[in-house]
C-alpha cells in the first residue's frame, strides 16, 4: 500500500535579485509518520532546466511530528519578473511515491540606490 507524500515550501524570499543566491525551504511528510530521510528534491525551471537539489536528512521539524525538511539554495533567473517552479520528492523507497508541487518566485533588478540612516548620537 503507497503512502502519500505531503510537500510543503516556504522561507520564499520575495523578490529575489535577479543574478543573486535565495535559500529556501522545503518539507516533505507521510500521514503515517515515516521518515522521509533521504528522500531527495528537485527543483526545475519553466524550460525543465535542474535549478537546485539536495536530499533530506534531518529530524522533524520542531513541533512536528514528521516533518523533514532541508534548505536548497537556488540561483535567482536573469530576468524579472514572476517564475513558475516545479519541485518534484522522490523518496528512496517504493513505499512513497513521487510527489510534485510549483512555487513562484518573484525576481526583481537590483537596487539603484541604497538608503542609510545617520544617527547623531543626540538623545
Amino acid at each position: 500500500m503507497n503512502h502519500e507524500i505531503g510537500l510543503a515550501v516556504w522561507d520564499v524570499p520575495s523578490p529575489v535579485v535577479i543574478g543573486r543566491q535565495a535559500t529556501l525551504k522545503i518539507g516533505v511528510s507521510c500521514p503515517s509518520g515515516c521518515s522521509l530521510n533521504g528522500t531527495t528534491i528537485v527543483i526545475r525551471d519553466e524550460q525543465g532546466r535542474h535549478v537546485g537539489s539536495a536530499r533530506i536528512a534531518s529530524e522533524p521539524w520542531p513541533g512536528s511530528i514528521a516533518l523533514h525538511w532541508v534548505e536548497v539554495d537556488i540561483g535567482a533567473p536573469e530576468t524579472d519578473g514572476t517564475h513558475a517552479w516545479s519541485i518534484q520528492a522522490t523518496a528512496d523507497d517504493s513505499v512513497h511515491p513521487a510527489v510534485e508541487s510549483a512555487v513562484r518566485i518573484v525576481t526583481s533588478k537590483p537596487p539603484e540606490h541604497c538608503r542609510t540612516a545617520a544617527w547623531s548620537g543626540h538623545a
